[in-house]
């Protein structure tokens, strides 16, 4: 009976210890660590604040995306109009150069024709003042009767023109010749230099050249290579106006129908084909049998087959 009764106290402690382990366990579980607690709530709004972030920077992307998209079109479309726009621009500064050429060449004409009418009222006056040679009709009726020769009333003048002395010839010969030979060095000095590709050089030289010489006999050779001289650096647009000098100014000389040539080909070159066809049919109905002419036909067809 003792043992059993030892048995069952034994029991009972075990079981207390037992419970008592359970109520401890309870009591941990129902109250959490603050702590834990707090760094859980930061880790949930991190993560929502996350997913708004990326939801965020998926629309910013979207929008990248579409701005990038127009923005390709507008530079495409600005690829495709520049050209045109240039070639518009280069036509209306050769327009324009050639309208103020234009007003400047009437001008001149009308202030020419000024003069000249000027100079011819003048000349009117001086000759209205001035007691003429020949002899009244009462003059030369008397003159019949008394069976003399008739007189005019011509008043003793000066000599007007006086021979110069032959030294004097002389000396403006040599002074014309030594010109001649300067302007035909001077000229050669330009040329030379475009041959070797010294083209602002050879610019400078044939403007000297023109402005020194303007009624040389190379006049329109050196306004012609001016031309080249643009032609060769792609300036189309001065080259055109040059070599419009050569057509205006020297029509009859040699330069003038590979002028005109040349014109045309500038205006191949700035993709202007109706301009350049006018001026390479002129080349062939002003100066028909040349070298011009032929180079002309040979052109407007490549501009026909393309």
């Amino acid at each position: 009976m003792r043992y059993l009764h030892t048995y069952r106290v034994l029991t009972g402690i075990f079981l207390a210890f037992v419970l008592t382990g359970l109520q401890a366990c309870a009591m941990f579980e129902s109250k959490p660590d603050p702590q834990m607690f707090a760094l859980q709530e930061q880790l949930r709004l991190v993560s929502k604040s996350n997913a708004t972030t990326q939801k965020a920077i998926k629309n910013i992307s979207g929008r990248l995306d579409g701005m990038e998209t127009k923005v390709g079109g507008i530079e495409n479309a600005v690829e495709e109009t520049m050209p045109a726009l240039q070639r518009d621009m280069q036509k209306i500064a050769i327009s324009n150069a050639t309208t103020q050429q234009t007003v400047e060449d009437v001008y001149v004409g009308f202030r020419a024709i000024e003069t000249t009418v000027n100079r011819l009222e003048n000349t009117v006056q001086e000759l209205a003042t001035q007691p003429g040679p020949a002899m009244s009709a009462e003059q030369a009726f008397l003159s019949e009767i008394a069976d003399e020769p008739p007189t005019t009333t011509v008043e003793t003048t000066t000599q007007l023109e006086v021979e110069e002395p032959v030294a004097a010839v002389e000396e403006k010969e040599k002074e014309a010749e030594s010109a001649n030979v300067d302007a035909q060095r001077k000229y050669e000095e330009a040329y030379k230099a475009y041959v070797e590709h010294r083209y602002d050089e050879a610019l400078t030289l044939f403007r000297g050249f023109l402005d020194s010489y303007p009624e040389h006999s190379l006049a329109d050779n050196a306004q012609y290579w001016l031309g080249e001289v643009h032609y060769d650096t792609g300036d189309y647009v001065s080259a055109i106006l040059a070599f419009k000098d050569v057509v205006t100014h020297y029509t009859e000389d040699d330069k003038a129908p590979d002028a005109l040539l040349k014109i045309g080909y500038a205006y191949v070159a700035l993709d202007d084909p109706s301009n350049a066809r006018m001026f390479l049919k002129r080349v062939i109905k002003n100066y028909p049998f040349s070298s011009a002419e032929a180079k002309a036909r040979a052109k407007l067809k490549e501009l026909e087959d393309q």
